[in-house]
């Protein structure tokens, strides 16, 4: 290829791809993966190539309607280096644009990303749709109503098995966030992060979220015998126990049930199925203050490891609730209070201990103050 350099007599070094500028106009392109079938069909093809050689640099400029998808790419990737290639890569589609700018540890499908990733779209089912057509994937079934515009600014990390994405800012549906999210997979799968939201609006995302998205018909399966039942629950945690889960949640105002919660503090924390609580705050209407917090049991000493029993406390801690205007408060968790003669229900709070079972909370050593007036108790 143009620049190799073999002295003449001296064994061949392998094959050598040099390109010096390739420009195709009006072209048809068809490529079909080996490995998964997968057939990637470009047509009005106008591009500007080049190939230093196939471990890169790489230059890919145009335009394309690829598998029915009108589409614009700048992609760069540098020569190898000790730490990978440099890559730059900006992706247009009608409904939105993709711009990467950082590495990836090597030419291949798999390989490391590490860098900074921006989204922008004015629909976010319509890019993922298109940009799912291009690489000739199958579209997921999101709801058209799913998502308004989308931005995501923020750094990224991709390898096999680990998506990580760091100190990002993202808009959708109107709202906004920021903070960092890791998935790792593997033998000890784990998810950890932080979010930051000044506002949030839960009602319009549960019903957006329960309005089903369109799905291919699906074939009736045949008549098999009913399964057997499930095993009784060991824990409270929605993961399998292998699970290890870190998250932190803050949130100036909640929009839920058609009122405002405030000032939303909380962590959760999940190891081999026992859930710990390090810290939640709010206030909800009625400007009542909840707090909470619970930690792990820890087993006895000399106690070996052992599967737990169904009414063992996995993790214990303390609650506590003031309310100064308990009849919104009420109201809002759907109690009626008509009942009651106006003079009543001035002041609410109570505190306790509380712990979790593998099915159940409870409240010991409650104490109730309504009124001025206390009482004790328990519940679960």
């Amino acid at each position: 290829g143009a620049g190799a350099v073999q002295p003449e007599g001296a064994p061949s070094a392998g094959f050598h791809l040099a390109v010096g500028r390739l420009r195709i106009v009006q072209g048809t392109l068809t490529y079909a993966a080996p490995t998964t079938g997968t057939t990637l069909t470009a047509q009005e093809v106008d591009i500007t190539a080049s190939a230093g050689s196939l471990e890169g640099p790489f230059t890919l400029i145009g335009t394309a309607t690829v598998n029915g998808v009108p589409l614009s790419l700048d992609a760069i990737v540098g020569g190898p280096t000790d730490k990978g290639h440099l890559a730059a890569l900006k992706l247009k589609v009608e409904s939105g644009t993709l711009d990467f700018d950082g590495r990836i540890s090597r030419i291949a499908a798999d390989a490391e990303v590490n860098g900074k990733l921006s989204v922008a779209t004015g629909g976010l089912t319509d890019f993922v749709t298109s940009v799912s057509r291009a690489i000739g994937q199958a579209p997921p079934a999101i709801a058209a109503s799913l998502v308004g515009q989308f931005a995501f600014d923020g750094g990224i990390e991709l390898k096999a098995d680990r998506l990580a994405l760091a100190d990002f800012k993202m808009s959708m549906g109107g709202d906004t966030a920021s903070g960092s999210l890791s998935l790792t997979g593997g033998a000890a799968p784990s998810i950890e992060g932080r979010l930051s939201m000044p506002k949030v609006d839960v009602d319009r995302w549960l019903e957006v979220m329960s309005k089903p998205a369109a799905s291919p018909p699906q074939v009736q399966p045949p008549t098999s015998p009913p399964a057997p039942p499930s095993p009784p629950a060991t824990s409270l945690s929605p993961f399998p126990p292998q699970v290890t889960v870190s998250v932190a949640l803050e949130a100036k105002e909640v929009i839920y049930r058609k009122a405002t919660v405030r000032d939303l503090d909380m962590a959760v924390a999940i190891s081999k199925g026992v859930i710990e609580i390090p810290r939640l705050s709010v206030v909800l209407p009625g400007e009542a203050v909840l707090q909470a917090n619970a930690a792990a049991t820890p087993a006895k000493p000399g106690t070996p490891a052992a599967k737990p029993a169904a009414g063992a406390v996995q993790s214990a801690g303390t609650i506590s609730l003031a309310s100064a205007k308990p009849r919104d408060t009420l109201a809002w968790l759907g109690i009626d209070t008509s009942g009651v003669p106006a003079g009543k229900l001035q002041t609410l709070g109570f505190s306790g201990k509380i712990a979790s079972t593998s099915n159940a909370v409870r409240i010991d050593e409650l104490v109730l103050d309504l009124d001025g007036q206390r009482a004790t108790g328990s519940g679960s």
